[in-house]
C-alpha cells in the first residue's frame, strides 16, 4: 500500500513539473504525385496521381542556425519517404520556420549536405534530395521562428508541395517527382526530460521499500 501512494505521489509531481522539456516529435504524411519528370526509370515507378508517404522526426530543442529573425533554420532527425516500394531516407535534415511579412513558411529539406539514401538504384538515377513544403501567403499564421512541438495543419496553409531529385552520371538534375500533400498526422515520442524523471523516481521509492525495515 505504501509503494503504491508513493508512485501516486511521483505522478503528482510530475503533473506539477513544467512543461519545458525538450520533446522528440514525429509526424507522418500522405500525398499525390502531380509531376514526373520524363525519365524512364521514373515513368516506371509512378504516374500521376500515385500516393507516397512518409515521415518527419524533430527535436524541439534544437537550435537555430540563422541570427535572422524572421528565419528558423534548425536540424531535425531524419526524413523518410515511401513510394511504390522505393524508399528515400536522410538523417542530414533541415527544418525552416520562415515567418516573413507576407508569408510563413514551414520546410523541410534533406539534400544540402548530402547523405540522402534510397533504397534501391533506379537505373542510372541516383536520389538526391527530398523536400516538404508548407506555404501560407498572408504571413499571418506564425507569431516566431522558434522551434516548438506544432506541425503542419492542412488548414493553416494554402499551399503544400513534396519533391524527389535524382541524379545520374550524366547531369545532377536528371530527374524528379513533384507532388501535394494530402494528410499529416502528428504524435510525440517522448519527452526525455519526463520520461527520466519517471523512471528514476519509481525506481529510487521501488528500491526503498525493498530495503525498508
Amino acid at each position: 500500500m505504501k509503494i503504491i501512494i508513493n508512485i501516486l505521489l511521483v505522478v503528482g509531481l510530475l503533473v506539477l513539473q513544467p512543461v519545458a522539456h525538450a520533446s522528440i516529435v514525429k509526424f507522418t504524411f500522405e500525398g499525390v504525385v502531380t509531376q514526373v519528370s520524363t525519365h524512364p526509370e521514373l515513368s516506371n515507378l509512378t504516374e500521376v496521381g500515385g500516393v507516397f508517404s512518409g515521415h518527419v522526426i524533430f527535436n524541439t530543442d534544437a537550435q537555430d542556425r540563422d541570427s535572422n529573425p524572421e528565419i528558423g533554420f534548425y536540424g531535425a532527425e531524419e526524413i523518410m519517404v515511401s513510394l511504390n516500394g522505393f524508399t528515400g531516407f536522410s538523417d542530414s535534415v533541415d527544418l525552416t520556420i520562415g515567418n516573413q511579412a507576407t508569408v510563413d513558411q514551414y520546410v523541410v529539406w534533406a539534400g544540402r549536405l548530402g547523405g540522402v539514401i534510397g533504397s534501391s538504384q533506379l537505373g542510372d538515377l541516383i536520389l538526391t534530395n527530398i523536400g516538404l513544403g508548407f506555404y501560407e501567403n498572408t504571413g499571418q499564421l506564425f507569431e516566431n521562428d522558434l522551434l516548438t512541438g506544432y506541425v503542419p495543419d492542412l488548414n493553416d496553409f494554402g499551399q503544400t508541395a513534396f519533391s524527389m531529385g535524382f541524379s545520374s552520371s550524366q547531369s545532377i538534375d536528371a530527374g524528379y517527382i513533384y507532388g501535394t500533400v494530402t494528410s499529416v498526422n502528428a504524435a510525440v515520442v517522448h519527452e526525455p526530460g519526463l520520461v527520466a524523471f519517471f523512471v528514476l523516481s519509481c525506481a529510487f521509492l521501488v528500491r526503498r521499500q525493498r530495503v525498508s525495515p
